[in-house]
């Protein structure tokens, strides 16, 4: 069963070792983080910094802008707080993992 958290507080370590506090929505098969000032991050796969975030031209994913939290003004970067991806492709996301999970705990219907 999913555990869900709304609008949680985190402390995120980034790979320098500097604290980043977050806010959260979500569960473990589908989770958005927000810093504190409402503008939505993304983990970048590169250097695995969270940074700002944008979705993507299709609207169905969150693509690091390069814009890391307490270094860049998000407006800066044309950003909007509470950027969001489709709710399509949220549920098409959440459907898979939860699958896997289901698959990899042996409880798949048959």
């Amino acid at each position: 069963m999913a555990i869900p958290f709304i609008g949680k507080d985190f402390t995120f370590t980034q790979p320098d070792g500097s604290a980043l506090n977050v806010r959260g929505w979500g569960n473990q098969y589908h989770a958005v983080f927000e810093a504190l000032n409402g503008f939505t991050l993304v983990r970048d796969p590169g250097n695995w910094f969270y940074q700002y975030a944008n979705v993507s031209p299709d609207g169905d994913e969150l693509i690091p802008t390069g814009g890391t939290p307490g270094m860049v003004n998000p407006r800066s970067l044309g950003l909007q707080p509470g950027i969001r991806p489709s709710e399509a492709a949220v549920k098409t996301r959440r459907s898979i993992r939860t699958a896997v999970w289901d698959f990899q705990m042996g409880t798949a219907p048959s």
